[in-house]
């Protein structure tokens, strides 16, 4: 680049996380270690992203920012006020992001198979896993429990008729829907693995975000989650 250009950066991640998932994570590391150092400005979303950026990757802790993502809680709101959830008894669980690995809903899905016959899950997005998790939702005969969404404008709405909104994600940075749900008046139930979500537990209401690791602990929060009655959005967080 021309001499003198000033050079911004953005890691969207949690690198101990996700590096080990690439498919070339030394070669990754090596790059991150190699390029980052040399931004002007390196935006991070949490604490943890900081530390690792300026400990494992030497950057200069003067160029680093800690931006988290914003929210645009009036309009969401807005477009909560009507709650909606699927008709009849039982819990109700909302998810979202882009269908890949990273988010989880594998698993999720494999986990919710084993919640009672009532509980009812949603999930948001779109992605290059749409397919096999198709097939894993008939392959476990959860068709009537589990439902793929797509992109929806009524995602607001369902999140804020929801008991809660679930994050299984493998690694993160820091997940707009766990933001999103928190605005409305939503419960957020997610793994460690979540990026800020440890940082985003401690800033929010007492009770409103619970972090389990995955497998039994999880499983029994998703269990443990009241039935909701969701008259509209609860006071701001």
């Amino acid at each position: 680049m021309p001499a003198g250009t000033r050079l911004a950066l953005r890691e969207s991640n949690t690198p101990s996380q996700s590096l080990p998932a690439r498919r070339h994570p030394q070669l990754m590391r090596w790059a991150y270690g190699r390029y980052y150092p040399r931004s002007d400005l390196l935006i991070c979303q949490h604490r943890q992203t900081e530390q690792e950026m300026e400990q494992t990757f030497g950057v200069d802790r003067h160029c680093i920012l800690a931006l988290p993502n914003p929210v645009p809680e009036a309009q969401l709101r807005a477009r909560a006020a009507n709650p909606q959830r699927p008709a009849g008894p039982g819990q109700h669980f909302v998810a979202a992001g882009r269908l890949h690995r990273q988010k989880g809903f594998d698993r999720l899905i494999d986990l919710f198979a084993g919640l009672p016959e009532t509980a009812r899950l949603t999930i948001y997005g779109e992605g290059s896993d749409r397919e096999p998790l198709l097939q894993q939702i008939r392959s476990l005969q959860v068709e009537n429990r589990v439902l793929l969404a797509g992109y929806s404008d009524n995602r607001p709405a369902a999140l804020a008729g929801a008991d809660a909104c679930v994050v299984s994600s493998r690694w993160e940075g820091l997940p707009n829907v766990a933001l999103e749900a928190l605005a409305v008046g939503t419960p957020v139930i997610a793994t460690p693995e979540a990026g800020g979500i440890n940082e985003l537990a401690e800033a929010a209401a007492p009770g409103t975000v619970a972090v389990a690791p995955w497998g039994e602990a999880f499983a029994a929060e998703l269990a443990a989650r009241e039935v909701r009655q969701v008259m509209g959005p609860a006071p701001s967080l």
